[in-house]
């Protein structure tokens, strides 16, 4: 009985034992999980404090770097399209700095995704690289939060991120998260490379994720001729005025005498009617023009008009901007020799480009530029070739003596009417209705009865095909 007490006893003991020690875990579980759970959300607001340090002072930097931007407006040279995924290399990114300043390695993005752009700057020139839309590129998603890195000449190596580093840049601002670098020292020619990335490791909400699809436009004043400044002209030395001389004393008037009577007027002549000047043919003609975007920033089209006449291309800018700064050919025209004529770089006055033909009836091509200081545009000035037709006088259906009466002659694309002179002279041309084929028919004005010749002129719509049309001319 002793014994049994002695285990009921002992057994009570170790269950409250048991029970002590029970609860001491318990407790320490307890604490350990509100200790732990702080823990964990310290490291999540250390995250996202380290990442609202480096945007703030992103965004300092980038408003420094845009606000100090040049006013000038260089050459679209380059685009580049790509997608940054999750399966492109990772680099250890630089922090944002500006050209001329230091560079550091960002201790949030750590490990971004990367493409890179390597490319060649043909000359000495301030750039710009730039993923927004008003600079020719473009991001999507839209909120894609990006980052750029420009590298000198020495190349970029990811493992050391910042050895030749130019500039980095993150947003354009607090709002736009595209990313634009432009240069405030102009670089040297040579081979720079464009790194594209993002600025966190991995974008999450409340940023979109990857892919960002995108477009890199680089931007160079390679292709930009500056206007030469004047030589001032020194101003000629003053000559000094002579001294004036005093003026004689007059002399008593000389009696007046009387003036002649006038003779009669001869009766005019009347001066002869002058014939009117032949409408040109042979060497000129007139063109058909297209005009394309030049070589310098969007909207040159709109800039310029282009208009065309016999052997002559007007170019006149619009009222506003810079006005037509310079035209020039481009390479070498086929079969015509080029005038442009002298004019004040910056007009806005039309300028008229003329041209001959080297040899009449062959076609001629060649294009002219047109440029202000920031658009400019291409002209394409093309004439077909044209045929010297054989043609075949037939009396025609007034009374007989026609052929008698007209001189026919032929030239490259034209036709020449010339009556005798003496008659009524010629008093009408036209094309026999239906006998135009392959042919477009340009009859001069003239005067009815006029004994000047008349240029009938032509152009073949298709010149590998034969033409023909039937012309009457009447007295």
């Amino acid at each position: 009985m002793k014994d049994f007490k002695k285990f009921i006893s002992s057994n009570n003991q170790n269950n409250l034992r048991l029970f002590f020690q029970l609860s001491i875990i318990a407790l320490v579980a307890i604490v350990s999980f509100f200790l732990w759970q702080p823990s964990v959300q310290m490291q999540d607001n250390n995250y996202e404090q380290e990442r609202r340090i480096e945007k703030e002072i992103n965004r300092t930097l980038d408003n420094s770097f845009i606000n100090s931007l040049s006013g000038d407006s260089p050459l679209i040279t380059r685009l580049f399209s790509g997608v940054l995924t999750l399966s492109d290399p990772t680099f250890n990114r630089p922090v944002v700095f500006t050209q001329g300043g230091t560079c550091g390695l960002s201790t949030f993005g750590t490990a971004v995704h990367y493409d890179a752009y390597t490319f060649n700057l043909s000359c000495t020139s301030n750039l710009t690289a730039s993923l927004l839309p008003e600079n020719g590129g473009s991001v999507t998603p839209a909120g894609a939060d990006t980052f750029l890195v420009l590298y000198g000449p020495g190349g970029f190596n990811p493992a050391m991120p910042c050895a030749n580093a130019i500039a980095a840049n993150d947003d354009l601002n607090g709002t736009v998260l595209q990313s634009r670098i432009i240069t405030t020292t102009p670089l040297a020619a040579g081979n720079y490379t464009v790194v594209v990335t993002t600025f966190e490791n991995t974008p999450s909400a409340p940023d979109p994720p990857l892919p960002f699809t995108y477009t890199l436009a680089v931007i160079d004043a390679c292709g930009v001729t500056p206007t030469p400044t004047p030589t001032p002209v020194a101003s000629p030395t003053p000559v000094a005025s002579p001294t004036p001389v005093a003026s004689p004393t007059p002399g008593a008037s000389p009696t007046p005498v009387a003036s002649p009577t006038p003779g009669a007027s001869p009766t005019p002549v009347a001066s002869p009617t002058p014939n009117p000047t032949p409408t040109p043919g042979g060497n000129v003609c007139t063109p058909t023009t297209t005009v394309t975007e030049g070589d310098l920033f969007p909207g040159g089209i709109p800039s310029f008009g282009v208009s065309s006449g016999p052997g002559s291309v007007t170019i006149d800018h619009v009222d506003a901007g810079t006005g037509t700064r310079s035209i020039t050919v481009v390479g070498a025209p086929t079969n015509a020799t080029v005038n442009i004529p002298a004019f004040v770089p910056g007009t806005f006055a039309p300028v008229v480009v003329t041209f001959t033909q080297t040899t009449p009836g062959l076609a001629v091509d060649f294009t002219l530029r047109a440029a202000s200081q920031f658009h400019a545009i291409f002209i394409r000035v093309r004439c077909a070739e044209t045929c010297t037709p054989i043609t075949v006088v037939t009396e025609g259906d007034l009374a007989p003596g026609g052929v008698a009466s007209f001189g026919v002659t032929q030239g490259p694309g034209r036709v020449t009417i010339d009556h005798v002179d003496i008659g009524t002279g010629t008093r009408s041309i036209t094309v026999v209705p239906g006998s135009a084929v392959n042919a477009t028919v340009n009859i001069p004005a003239f005067v009815p009865g006029t004994f000047a010749p008349v240029n009938v002129t032509f152009t073949q719509g298709n010149p590998a095909l034969p033409s023909s049309f039937t012309l009457r001319a009447a007295s």
